[in-house]
């Protein structure tokens, strides 16, 4: 494998691994301004800056199943499509809560396609 491809692909996962940070902790950001806006409770709070997490951790060990399965790359594309549909439906003011499937896949897939092409020894 070309040393040049190696370093573009682990580029990629570092720019996929980046969003995927900061869409997990952007809630966090911006929770006093919702509480504010959809004038919520200190419990409607927490479970909103917990529904995601919890999609995330429960979808995490099935993504890695059907990278295995279906190979890491064509489930890092999927992962970034959903992510991608979720994002732009909350843009619209629909539900964001699906975006941890996207975020799942990426996550737990990335490490296997960056062992793979990864242009160093450590």
């Amino acid at each position: 494998m070309n040393r040049r491809y190696a370093w573009i692909v682990v580029a990629l996962l570092w720019v996929v691994a980046v969003l995927n940070y900061l869409d997990r902790q952007i809630i966090f950001s911006v929770l006093p301004l919702l509480k504010v806006d959809l004038n919520l409770t200190a419990g409607e709070m927490g479970l909103l800056s917990a529904v995601f997490l919890w999609i995330y951790a429960f979808l995490s060990p099935f993504a890695g199943y059907l990278a295995d399965r279906f190979g890491s790359v064509r489930m890092i594309l999927t992962g970034l499509l959903v992510w991608s549909a979720v994002t732009l439906a909350a843009a619209a003011g629909d539900e964001d809560d699906c975006a941890g499937v996207g975020d799942a896949t990426c996550t737990t897939d990335s490490r296997s396609v960056r062992e793979r092409v990864r242009p160093f020894d450590t």
